[in-house]
């Protein structure tokens, strides 16, 4: 028992030493440093506009639809220079979260059409086609996401880690 005590009580001297350590090491301020001439400055964090695609077509949505989107080759090599140190990883999270829905609607909501938008600009709903605008994929600031269409809704663009509730918000309650 006295040999536990002593390893705990020296562990958890350890980590309280340790602490303050941390914290003072620990204060970031979330503002990028900015290059002029050769010299690095602190300035504020760089701001995205996201690239226009370079493909012009439209889909019509008949069904309830779950639209997966994707950067085409041009967008993505303008993500990887904007943020090169965290584009993998970014792009690995969004990967997962898409997987990860895809396969929360193969399970539970048979019903709403999977569509993954590689190649298209714009989305459009049927009942809309001639008097409505069609959603420009330019306009949404977000290289990868998920879209729900509904007949008679407007299209939502949807939170892809919180898949459960916004299907059913969408869906179901609204």
């Amino acid at each position: 028992m006295s040999v536990l005590y002593r390893i705990v009580n020296k562990v958890c001297t350890g980590v309280i030493l340790l602490l303050p350590a941390f914290f003072l090491n620990c204060n970031h301020t979330g503002q990028q440093p900015t290059v002029q001439g050769n010299e690095q400055q602190v300035g504020q964090p760089k701001s995205f506009k996201k690239l226009p695609g370079i493909h012009t077509d439209t889909i019509r949505l008949n069904l309830p639809s779950a639209v997966f989107f994707y950067p085409d080759s041009f967008q993505r090599e303008g993500y990887r220079e904007f943020i090169p140190e965290s584009f993998e990883s970014s792009e690995h999270e969004y990967l997962f979260q898409i997987n990860n829905a895809r396969n929360r609607l193969k399970a539970n909501w048979k019903q709403v059409e999977i569509i993954d938008c590689k190649e298209a600009k714009y989305l459009i709903s049927a009942d809309q086609s001639d008097t409505g605008k069609p959603l420009n994929l330019d306009e949404l600031n977000e290289p990868w996401g998920l879209i729900l269409f509904e007949k008679g809704k407007a299209p939502a663009h949807i939170d892809m880690m919180n898949i459960d509730t916004e299907l059913e918000n969408y869906f179901i309650i609204n």
